[in-house]
């Protein structure tokens, strides 16, 4: 069997070599339980929730529900191969400190996992003031300088990118 799940201590279903077998003895007989699976969907694991419904994923991520205790009708939730699903980088970008600033001001953020990191100073239009990152990053800790001297006073965005995502933050320098 690959799984097993009991909705009571007698019903009980198992998902065992491309096909369900339930019991309603606790176990003592089971029964082959006629449902519709093709190639793509051969029985790997079922969830029972109550003595009607159960839930039956297969082989290439076929997923089947049945509201009438486990026979027919089965309805199809989902039934296309799954896609492995990339986990994205998590990362924070903290607030520049000291805020607002006076000349200068540190930046600092922190990855969980290496990846491709650009931090970047942008003013209220939208163009770009400073590159401050653009590389790959090792997980941990970062911190970085941002010299604005030469700026006019005023609101400046810093934006941060690490792989697919991006997070942004105000900052105020005054002078």
């Amino acid at each position: 069997p690959y799984a097993v799940d009991f909705v009571t201590p007698d019903l009980g279903y198992v998902a065992d070599q491309g096909r369900i077998l339930r019991t309603a003895d606790g176990g003592d007989t089971w029964t082959f339980e006629d449902r519709p699976f093709d190639h793509a969907m051969l029985p790997r694991a079922v969830a029972a929730y109550d003595a009607n419904r159960s839930l039956v994923v297969g082989t290439s991520g076929g997923i089947r529900l049945t509201t009438s205790g486990g026979g027919f009708p089965v309805a199809v939730v989902a039934n296309e191969p799954t896609e492995p699903v990339a986990t994205p980088t998590t990362f924070a970008l903290d607030q520049n400190y000291p805020n607002p600033f006076t000349g200068r001001t540190t930046l600092a953020y922190a990855l969980d996992a290496p990846d491709r990191v650009t931090l970047i100073v942008y003013d209220l239009l939208g163009r770009e003031i400073a590159r401050l990152v653009d590389e790959t990053q090792a997980p941990g800790r970062h911190t970085v300088p941002f010299e604005a001297r030469d700026l006019a006073s005023g609101v400046y965005l810093v934006r941060l990118h690490v792989g697919e995502q991006a997070a942004t933050r105000r900052m105020m320098h005054v002078r």
